[in-house]
């Protein structure tokens, strides 16, 4: 049953959260850009907004809730 996590619920949540991350910088941009772009600009806010938290301690542990 781990298996069949780590192969297909994982990768779905995580396609998931890039597509919601797009959708936000796009509307926080003031246009909504072609699908094709919204994954990779979705993947570009998380690694932004991971790498910005995770720097201090203090703020670590709203990586997570921050992304989500």
């Amino acid at each position: 049953m781990s298996l069949l996590l780590s192969w297909l619920v994982f990768p779905v949540v995580a396609l998931l959260v890039f597509w919601g991350c797009g959708l936000l910088a796009g509307w926080a941009a003031g246009h909504r850009p072609g699908f094709g772009l919204l994954l990779g600009l979705g993947l570009c806010v998380v690694i932004v907004v991971a790498s910005l938290t995770v720097q201090s301690g203090l703020t670590a542990p709203l990586t997570v809730p921050l992304v989500v």
